[in-house]
């Protein structure tokens, strides 16, 4: 075989000289960089990843869907940066790196009842 040959086709080099594309460029131009505020999950639609505290995805495909999960005692607030949303399941839509912020804050204590009451007579005896 040709040496010239042999050092095509491990350069990835075509017919024309053209350089074959690059697979991992193109899947960073397709990532979200997550930050998890609170206690709680983001879980991708496609395929159940669950992130907490924070994560990075590469995605494969031109969008994906996400649902906010707040763990027991914890709400949604919302999502801001490129996902800005008070919805907890959101598409994204790839155009390069998304950095986006997941917030949940923590259920307020109910409160305190109210009662019906009837002043004590202390009287004396």
């Amino acid at each position: 075989m040709p040496l010239f040959l042999i050092l095509a086709i491990l350069l990835g080099c075509g017919g024309d000289g053209a350089a074959a594309p690059d697979a991992a460029a193109d899947a960073r131009q397709r990532m979200l960089q997550l930050r998890i505020l609170g206690n709680g999950t983001a879980v991708r639609d496609d395929n159940g990843q669950r992130c907490r505290g924070g994560c990075t995805l590469v995605v494969q495909t031109a969008s994906i869907g996400l649902t906010a999960a707040p763990d027991d005692g914890w709400m949604l607030d919302g999502w801001t940066g490129r996902c800005a949303s008070h919805n907890s399941h959101i598409e994204i839509a790839f155009d390069g790196i998304i950095n986006c912020e997941l917030r949940f804050d923590e259920v307020p204590p109910p409160d305190a009842p109210e009662f019906d009451a009837e002043p004590v007579d202390a009287g004396t005896d």
